[in-house]
């Protein structure tokens, strides 16, 4: 509304000059007046403040991606502009931006207050990773020590819901026994000592490679952490890179798919509910939950943009979604 406000800024003035009973309204009380160059000046600067929460908010109230991996983003962008704001040489920009510094300390100030959750998507973002997260702590925290035990605490925290995932859905491996069976060879199973030395070290090798040394095999979160992260690009798709390298990381890709998961906002949830009550209104009181339920998704998908479709490959879901679409809008002709 602001925005709109300063683009008619000399329609308003214009407006002043032509219309008396737009200056004598704006001079009745609790008003006191016709907006002042100051008060245009004000609103400019309201503008660049509220438009990082405004970005912020459409951000993460999306419901057509992942969410989870860019809140973490969005708040430490919001404590470091705070910091900027309470250094300004504008008393009401700076004592605006410390009561929201002291709200903003209020839920992420703590460290037992935080939901780790908003970390671990971080982590497995394949662009950041743990490093990012550090960094952040870092910046973020002028306490060393406060920001070594976020570290700590996000990193700990990590590798147990990791174990955990493990202990659920991994398969646990048993080492390849030697098909000879001891270390001791016959002369007839071995023709000479140089081929036993090196049956024996395969066979060590293999139980190697498959954990025969467990503390010297890599878990799969730490070849996640190890590798280097991906290329930064704003259309990369998170949810399909997971699923390319999940044979790689069978376990951490169900961590991954359960964490993602996770929307950040209730907007999208409470849109739909506002959208059954405008479909139920008084005229249409007696419709049946699964009709309801028709008009509430027939008015999502026309709503949703609009997406190129393979006929060959979706021809049999096509003539399914034509049969549901035409039931629907006979049921609507005939109910409205």
């Amino acid at each position: 509304m602001l925005e709109s406000a300063i683009s008619l800024k000399r329609a308003f003035d214009s407006y002043a000059d032509i219309d008396l009973a737009y200056v004598n309204d704006l001079l009745k009380p609790p008003y006191d007046g016709i907006p002042s160059e100051y008060d245009w000046e004000r609103a400019s600067l309201l503008v660049k403040f509220l438009g990082h929460f405004y970005k912020l908010t459409l951000a993460i109230s999306g419901s057509l991606y992942v969410t989870s991996n860019i809140i973490f983003h969005e708040i430490s962008a919001v404590d470091m502009l705070l910091k900027q704001w309470l250094g300004s040489d504008d008393f009401e920009l700076s004592e605006m931006s410390r009561k929201m510094k002291d709200k903003f300390d209020k839920y992420w100030g703590s460290i037992e207050k935080m939901n780790m959750m908003l970390y671990y998507a971080v982590i497995l973002d394949p662009r950041h990773k743990l490093e990012f997260v550090e960094f952040s702590f870092d910046t973020m925290y002028d306490d060393i020590g406060k920001s070594a035990m976020m570290k700590e605490k996000v990193k700990s925290g990590m590798q147990e819901i990791f174990f955990d995932y493990k202990v659920t859905h991994g398969t646990p491996g048993s080492p390849v026994r030697s098909a000879l069976g001891s270390t001791s060879f016959s002369k007839d199973s071995q023709p000479n000592n140089s081929m036993t030395s090196r049956a024996y070290l395969k066979d060590e090798f293999r139980k190697y490679k498959l954990g025969g040394k467990k503390e010297h095999v890599k878990s799969e979160l730490e070849k996640y952490i190890g590798e280097d992260p991906e290329d930064y690009d704003e259309n990369f798709d998170i949810l399909q890179w997971w699923k390319v390298n999940s044979p790689r990381f069978p376990i951490l890709s169900r961590l991954a798919r359960d964490i993602l998961a996770i929307p950040v906002s209730t907007v999208a949830s409470e849109s739909a509910f506002s959208t059954g009550g405008r479909v139920l209104d008084a005229f249409r009181s007696s419709l049946s939950p699964r009709i309801v339920q028709a008009l509430v998704c027939t008015q999502d998908w026309l709503r949703l943009d609009s997406k190129p479709i393979c006929v060959e490959e979706d021809l049999a879901e096509i003539e399914i979604l034509e049969k549901d679409i035409f039931f629907v809008s006979l049921l609507f002709y005939i109910y409205s």
